[in-house]
């Protein structure tokens, strides 16, 4: 799932506002995913800079489809998940995400609920399928090393990959 977040999804962008992506991946893809997405978009030319953020995609927060309940539950991510606004979903993802977050509606009562738990078919690993995890494994260390310097209150974690260096959260909390 492919999904727009912050300022844009709240409709609430000005001309220096940069387009937020949730990207909610296959099992065990998060990092090869991650890669793809990073070396797509500095190809394009529109990868996240904070030069200038303006008008640039900043695809902060990566979630496996094996965890997709929020960690942090209050008014301000509630909101952020209310407001995401879906470009791309498969196998019903935008669903079950909303779905595993239904925690939501403790907050904002007047938020669209969703219906049953989905079900999920299992199926056989096959020999690709063993090596592709081992690059998704490969691809996530790499990627940890090459951020080791960088990270400040991001999260890195095999399933879950949230960017975000300027967290809007506390201050916004403060003032609720």
């Amino acid at each position: 799932m492919v999904a727009v977040t912050g300022s844009v999804a709240a409709s609430n962008a000005d001309s220096a506002s940069d387009i937020d992506l949730l990207i909610i991946t296959e099992s065990k893809r998060l990092w090869l995913s991650r890669l793809f997405v990073v070396l797509v978009l500095k190809a394009l030319g529109i990868y996240w800079n904070d030069q200038k953020p303006a008008g640039t995609v900043c695809p902060n927060i990566f979630m496996s489809s094996g965890i997709l309940n929020w960690e942090k539950k209050n008014v301000y991510i509630a909101n952020e998940i209310a407001l995401l606004y879906p470009l791309f979903s498969r196998n019903e993802t935008y669903f079950r995400f909303m779905e595993e977050n239904s925690w939501v509606k403790d907050y904002l009562a007047n938020c669209y609920q969703f219906g049953q738990a989905l079900t999920h078919k299992r199926t056989a690993k096959t020999t690709v399928s063993k090596l592709v995890d081992l690059l998704e494994s490969v691809c996530m260390k790499a990627q940890k090393i090459h951020m080791q310097n960088k990270v400040t209150t991001e999260v890195i974690r095999p399933n879950l990959a949230h960017f975000n260096k300027k967290d809007s959260m506390f201050a916004t909390l403060s003032k609720y």
